[in-house]
């Protein structure tokens, strides 16, 4: 299991071979706010354009543990429960987060109880730490024995890893992904994402269309199309012969991927109203609403995934699709392309399409479209939702898809094909 600590005041120690963690009472959903949400400069585009900068932003928001609500408007209740010992289990405990510390908006709930339990060493895979969490030396001592790494980070982004010298099973799986680069092993995973990423594309579509089958029969007919248009793209990887030259490869596998894209991007201007604008992808700066959240949530997404890559010991930087650079965590990009139809691009159109946001949730600036501060009280919580470890007992509760451990797992995935473990990497396809 992954142990992941966020909780502002959070302090961990060594109890003999297990984790004594202490979580203070917090009071849940006060995030500190900001004028307008922008999304980064360097926010990685749509698959068209493979060449931005990868690094994510501080968007000034609160991105860990938001208090998560609905596709529905929802109040706030005020304070969320916190569970006794007796109350977290071994199917919970894996996942402990909490507000952003930076973010100003952590208080003490009042009469609320701390939390406190304790989790074997043996049971962890890795632990990631972000904001005002306690760990002793001997805690990171024993950790680093028992071939456990520990996932620093700030704003959902890792900013250092404690590998430790005992984890040969990390070594071993660096060797073998640096191995694999621009050979047929790393071009066969490259070939499997842009399968999975079109395949996603092509669903959301398909969905869209169904649910105009009455209402809009023409439209329907056009998605259906569309849809149909991208899944012949995917025929084409499967004729897609390996080149030595590694710049063939990809300038091949990110045409079929731009088809697709500029397709998809055409279905979704048939669906989305007209009130906002929306004309197909653009970026830096977006030029309306539905770019201006499309874009603010790959950035958030891309934090989220870069912890999942770190988290099983991959290399972030060293890709199969994207190119290297200095600086862009290129394995990211490539594992991002499964999750962007799902995780982020659903939401956005429930949201425009329902009417829960609407073009006043959004202002222009030199700078291109922006959330308000208003607007970004309802996608980001939203979004948060899909994507963040989820709290104790939340896992029960949720109606909303999250995500964050089908990253975990299309991350290992890799890992395991790389090793040899399995025989073949299978993408991560949306239900719908």
């Amino acid at each position: 299991m992954i142990l992941t600590l966020s909780v502002p005041g959070t302090t961990v120690k060594r109890v003999q071979d297990s984790l004594k963690v202490y979580i203070p009472p917090i009071q849940a959903g006060l995030v500190k706010k900001t004028k307008s949400t922008t999304p980064g400069e360097n926010e990685r585009d749509d698959a068209a354009d493979h060449a931005g900068d990868s690094t994510p932003v501080d968007t000034g928001e609160s991105h860990a543990g938001v208090s998560p609500v609905d596709d529905k408007e929802t109040k706030n209740d005020g304070i969320e429960p916190v569970l006794d010992d007796g109350q977290i289990t071994d199917k919970v405990s894996s996942q402990v987060s909490g507000m952003d510390p930076e973010a100003g908006g952590a208080g003490i709930a009042p009469g609320a109880k701390p939390v406190s339990f304790q989790v074997g060493i043996s049971q962890l895979s890795s632990v990631i730490v972000s904001g005002n969490v306690s760990i002793t030396i001997p805690v990171l001592q024993h950790l680093a024995k028992c071939a456990v790494p520990v996932i620093f980070t700030e704003r959902n982004k890792p900013v250092a890893v404690l590998n430790p010298f005992a984890n040969h099973g990390s070594v071993r799986v660096r060797k073998e992904q640096f191995a694999a680069i621009d050979t047929l092993r790393g071009f066969n995973i490259a070939r499997k994402i842009v399968g999975g990423a079109l395949e996603n594309k092509a669903r959301l579509l398909l969905g869209l269309a169904k649910n105009r089958a009455s209402s809009n029969p023409a439209i329907e007919k056009a998605l259906r199309d569309r849809a149909q248009s991208i899944r012949d793209g995917q025929k084409k990887l499967d004729r897609l012969l390996f080149s030595p030259n590694p710049v063939v490869n990809r300038f091949k596998l990110l045409g079929i991927e731009g088809d697709g894209a500029k397709e998809y991007f055409a279905g979704l201007q048939q669906v989305i109203p007209a009130a906002f604008n929306f004309t197909g992808r653009n970026r830096r700066p977006p030029k309306d609403p539905v770019n201006a959240m499309l874009s603010l949530g790959y950035t958030i997404l891309q934090g989220y995934v870069s912890v999942g890559v770190a988290a099983v010991g991959l290399e972030p930087y060293a890709g199969f699709m994207h190119a290297d650079r200095s600086g862009k965590a290129s394995l990211v990009l490539d594992m991002m392309e499964e999750f962007r139809q799902p995780v982020v691009d659903k939401l956005v159109i429930s949201l425009v399409t329902k009417g829960i946001i609407k073009p006043s949730h959004f202002t222009s600036t030199p700078t291109g479209v922006q959330l308000t501060a208003a607007g970004g009280d309802i996608f980001i919580p939203r979004l948060i939702k899909r994507v963040a470890p989820l709290r104790p007992g939340e896992e029960d509760k949720s109606t909303t898809k999250n995500y964050y451990k089908d990253i975990i797992k299309q991350a290992r995935d890799v890992s395991r094909f790389l090793l040899g473990t399995i025989a073949e990497y299978t993408p991560h396809v949306m239900e719908w």
